[in-house]
């Protein structure tokens, strides 16, 4: 996203530096992306000497907006990333025409250690619009409505799916082919899942960011 935000507010390639750890060069890529096609189009892509044994990441994006609109929402999208990654490390620039309102923010890192990946989890009905729904019956091995309800959501079980397949009306039943499903009923069940009260979902799917990040 910022990738694409920069290409189009200023035209300006981002550029990434890379090191493995004990790595003796540094991995320097300038690149912007081809909105249309939807693919890079790299401008460098070369080996550079790393004298300072130097490993980690850099990525530096250059974007033009409203800073006087929009600086409070700005820092507080910075501060929302420097929780959720507390291993990386950000460094906000703002430039001005006046150089006294310069601004410098940084977030440094905070640990070394990388969170457990996250696990992957089943949709949550009351998340789940028309395209998504229409990839996942394309996706799905289940051969009935029922069976679909159960096995593709969370929160859905047995004696839930039976009520949701009562309240949807004349035209669908336990057996009712999943695959043979139209685009209207498609919409009833995407509405259905709109207006029915679901049990929030589990929490243990999370890579949770450590309580001591929230006192940024």
């Amino acid at each position: 996203i910022a990738l694409i935000w920069s290409k189009m507010s200023t035209g300006l390639p981002i550029e990434i530096n890379s090191s493995m750890k004990d790595q003796n060069y540094i991995s320097f890529c300038r690149l912007d992306i081809d909105i249309h096609k939807n693919a890079p189009h790299v401008h460098v892509h070369e080996k550079r000497e790393n004298k300072d044994h130097w490993h980690g990441a850099e990525i530096q994006v250059i974007i033009e907006g409203n800073w006087t609109t929009h600086r409070s929402r700005i820092l507080h999208y910075m501060r929302l990333m420097a929780v959720i990654t507390p291993y990386a490390q950000f460094l906000f620039r703002f430039l001005s025409d006046a150089p006294e309102k310069n601004l410098t923010i940084k977030f440094t890192r905070r640990t070394d250690a990388m969170p457990p990946v996250p696990l992957l989890t089943k949709h949550h009905p009351s998340a789940v619009d028309l395209l998504l729904l229409k990839r996942l019956i394309a996706d799905t091995t289940k051969q009935n409505l029922l069976q679909f309800l159960q096995h593709e959501f969370v929160n859905i079980r047995k004696a839930h799916a039976d009520r949701l397949i009562g309240e949807m009306g004349s035209g669908f039943s336990a057996e009712t082919t999943v695959k043979s499903l139209t685009s209207q009923q498609l919409v009833r069940i995407q509405q259905l899942f709109r207006e029915v009260k679901f049990d929030d979902p589990s929490g243990n799917c999370l890579s949770p960011a450590g309580e001591y990040n929230l006192r940024i």
